[in-house]
């Protein structure tokens, strides 16, 4: 390798500075994240850190990795590779899908895609890269296709998480719906005022060209009419058009959008959600007949709640006076519209999520958890299993059980999971929940395989919940287990599946004993964080 391909860049990206994190931080997310991660000094092309699946990646071990130049290693990532980053690091901030090929220790060629950003590390300029080699496998083109969408919605996420003005983020929410959706032919984004029931257009798109919303007339709330902004925000529930008909006609007619030998053949309108408020709509049209469905639906809502929760946010920031007691209702607005999203994959998910967060809730009552980590137990539980949205749908939705490959697919759901939450600013207070619910007290479970207290103490309270419920209720494939067995079951699993002392403590939950709470808790805050060191 050259090594001067580092060193020729000193004095270059200009107008692209390192983004500042704490090293801890940045150790913490590397070594935590299960896909292969590496950071190299911009300069010299030294490894400054690196993790296990990076290591695994090149078949190398990594303690032959750190402090050691890419171009000095028997099996590395190659000049070529660092230079396309790094070129693409000298006009973008951040670089996101870069198709690599590496050659690994034993000779055989891996692609993968990567992300790469300039950090600062140690006081050094250096560039992180994530790695993603799972996304190309040609077998599994259907989950390929449902994780891009996932890692879309997450972008945006990321990026609505973000200090920015009303207008960028709307820009952003739509970037993110043609990413979503690039077939479509119309993209409308308006904002609703509940207090004066209008409806004003702040983003219009038709046939890649803009539409000056300033030319066009603000709506009032129609409450009898079938037009399609009027019906979402009055039911909160998308609106689907799956053939021409007059609500279509008169959507172009009133936008003035004609493309001459074409008609938009159906239509899709979100409400965007900020708890129980709406906050605008995402309107879409498509030249197809019968384009949209339930997943569209789902994709356009978890993005647009997170926008709305963010615009909500805003507001509240230009108002001087606004309060702690705002913003806490804002992010239980993000959290209740992120759980309406996974409600229109998953049908079953609703009345499954509000058993299971009242039951947590009182295990952890029980438990002697405080106020503080109550709540975060509750939100996480309300977005236990978020992580689907990253699954197919012809295996979210099996009417039969999973076969072996289906389940690998299905346990990547905590991944999801995290990877949808960990970026966000509060957020990621409460990922232990849906990241950690799977794993087993004797280390047997996924996707960590963590043992013991290594298992944050709330997942462990929530596992045994999810467990009960699940058996305790109908599936299409299997019907509810009588409550005795389902009880004989979880008994069994003490020391096993569960941790003796909570399981002890929900058996007398359910079967109705009374047992006095103790004054002193019986679990102290403490033992275990999905993101501490040892894990």
């Amino acid at each position: 390798m050259n090594r001067n391909i580092y060193t020729s860049k000193k004095n270059t990206l200009q107008h692209t500075k390192p983004i500042h994190h704490q090293r801890q931080t940045l150790r913490h997310f590397i070594h935590t994240l299960p896909v292969p991660i590496c950071i190299l000094d911009r300069l010299s092309g030294v490894y400054l850190d690196g993790n296990q699946a990076y290591a695994e990646l090149l078949g190398l071990k990594r303690e032959t990795i750190l402090q050691q130049r890419d171009s000095d290693l028997p099996a590395n990532l190659g000049a070529n590779n660092i230079h396309k980053i790094l070129a693409r690091l000298e006009v973008e901030r951040t670089v996101k899908n870069q198709d690599l090929f590496i050659y690994d220790f034993t000779g055989k060629l891996v692609r993968s895609v990567v992300r790469a950003e300039l950090v600062e590390f140690d006081r050094r300029e250096a560039v992180l890269i994530t790695f993603n080699t799972a996304r190309n496998s040609s077998s599994q083109s259907s989950g390929s296709l449902q994780e891009d969408r996932l890692l879309a919605a997450t972008e945006i996420s990321r990026e609505l998480a973000e200090s920015c003005s009303r207008d960028e983020i709307v820009k952003r929410l739509a970037e993110s719906a043609f990413q979503l959706l690039p077939d479509i032919s119309t993209l409308f984004i308006s904002l609703y005022d509940a207090n004066a029931q209008r409806i004003t257009l702040v983003y219009g798109q038709h046939d890649g060209e803009r539409i000056h919303t300033d030319q066009l007339p603000e709506l009032r709330l129609n409450l009898s009419g079938c037009d399609f902004q009027s019906e979402a925000i009055r039911t909160h529930q998308p609106v689907f058009v799956d053939q021409l008909n007059n609500r279509l006609i008169s959507t172009a007619s009133r936008m003035n959008i004609f493309t001459p030998g074409k008609m938009v053949q159906s239509g899709i309108c979100v409400p965007m959600m900020a708890g129980c408020e709406v906050i605008g709509t995402i309107e879409a049209h498509s030249y197809k007949a019968g384009r949209f469905h339930e997943n569209e639906a789902a994709l356009l809502s978890l993005i647009g709640n997170s926008a709305a929760g963010t615009i909500q946010t805003t507001q509240l920031a230009s108002n001087l006076e606004r309060t702690s007691q705002d913003l806490n209702q804002t992010y239980d607005a993000s959290i209740d519209g992120w759980s309406r999203a996974l409600e229109l994959r998953d049908f079953s998910t609703e009345r499954h999520t509000q058993r299971v967060v009242s039951m947590a809730m009182e295990l952890g009552k029980r438990m002697g958890l405080d106020d503080t980590d109550l709540l975060r137990m509750k939100h996480g539980a309300q977005l236990h299993d978020i992580g689907k949205m990253g699954i197919p749908d012809s295996i979210l939705l099996k009417p039969g059980p999973l076969d072996e490959a289906e389940w690998r697919v299905m346990r990547k759901h905590p991944v999801y999971a995290y990877e949808l939450l960990r970026p966000i600013p509060k957020f990621n207070q409460i990922v232990d929940i849906p990241y950690c619910h799977h794993e087993k007290w004797d280390g047997s479970g996924y996707p960590r395989r963590l043992r013991g207290t290594e298992i944050p103490l709330t997942a462990r309270l929530f596992s045994i919940v999810d467990v009960w419920d699940a058996l305790s209720s109908n599936r299409p494939y299997r019907t509810a287990w009588p409550q005795h067995q389902v009880l004989d079951y979880i008994h069994y699993q003490s020391n096993k599946h569960f941790e003796p002392e909570i399981t002890r403590v929900f058996l007398e939950i359910v079967k109705g004993k009374s047992s006095q709470r103790p004054k002193v808790p019986i679990f102290r805050r403490a033992t275990g964080s999905a993101f501490s060191g040892s894990n």
